[in-house]
């Protein structure tokens, strides 16, 4: 009886460990956004922030109508409208295309990314 408690024990001590080393594995792969790390719903994120840098007043803005689209591996086109305040304090609606593509590590971070294009 005592043997067979033991045997039960080290079953559930094995299936766990067969578990976590799934996960641990899976997690490695899991990056959210597909196997590059990137997806359109991040490269709008970036998009955003370089945008901003070709603003008077980025606090000031606001977008609209954002849409994108991974125009080949790892390089996306943002589009959209931005409204901001500009050097009179009037704001305006400013299209813009802005060509992005991410070079791996962390996408969350702008130096991963290269600007390709931009117009506004």
């Amino acid at each position: 009886m005592e043997e067979n408690k033991n045997s039960n024990g080290n079953v559930v001590g094995i299936v766990i460990a067969v578990i976590l080393g799934v996960l641990t594995i899976a997690s490695q792969f899991n990056d959210g956004g597909g196997s590059s790390g990137a997806d359109s719903g991040k490269a709008e994120i970036i998009a955003k922030n370089y945008v901003e840098l070709y603003l008077k007043n980025p606090d000031s803005a606001k977008f609209k109508n954002i849409s994108s689209y991974e125009s080949s591996s790892n390089t996306y086109e943002v589009r959209g409208v931005v409204n901001a305040t500009n050097s009179f304090g009037g704001r305006i609606d400013t299209p813009f295309r802005i060509k992005i593509k991410y070079n791996g590590g962390d996408w969350a971070n702008d130096n991963n990314w290269t600007v390709v294009s931009i117009d506004m």
